[in-house]
């Protein structure tokens, strides 16, 4: 074979390596799209008779809302379309509250959540809300 064919042989090959590079090597593991599924909404809580919570999500649409615990029970008012509010009551305890389905569980870092309001459960009294707090957390395979 003669230089001008090996030299251009070697053009050839590595046009096609830089090629392969910018196509990407991985194609098919990661949706182009939205992923649809759910978002847990979990409570931090300083007390032991929380009774009801009185919370606010936003930072993205919430298609439906749903009670994490077989207890809870809920109400809620989604007012436009990047926020929910929403009233649980129960024997609420520390950990899942509620299961928040979005249309984008990639997006679940731009969603937010904050106590307006707590109340004992025996008493119906107001709680102080230092201490409180609600994380946003993604489907386990995220």
């Amino acid at each position: 074979m003669s230089r001008s064919g090996i030299v251009a042989r070697a053009r050839l090959a590595a046009a096609l390596a830089a090629a392969a590079l910018a196509c990407g090597g991985d194609h098919g593991t990661e949706p182009s799209g939205p992923v649809p599924g759910v978002l847990t909404l979990e409570l931090v809580t300083p007390r032991s008779d929380d009774g009801a919570i009185l919370l606010t999500v936003s930072g993205g649409p919430v298609a439906s809302i749903e009670a994490a615990g077989s207890g809870y029970q809920l109400f809620s008012v989604i007012p436009d379309t990047l926020t929910a509010r929403v009233l649980v009551t129960g024997d609420l305890a520390a950990g899942a509250l509620l299961r928040l389905h979005v249309a984008d569980t990639r997006r679940a870092a731009a969603y937010r959540a904050s106590v307006a309001q707590a109340a004992s459960r025996d008493t119906f009294a107001q709680q102080p809300l230092a201490g409180y707090a609600l994380r946003v957390v993604p489907p386990a395979s995220e």
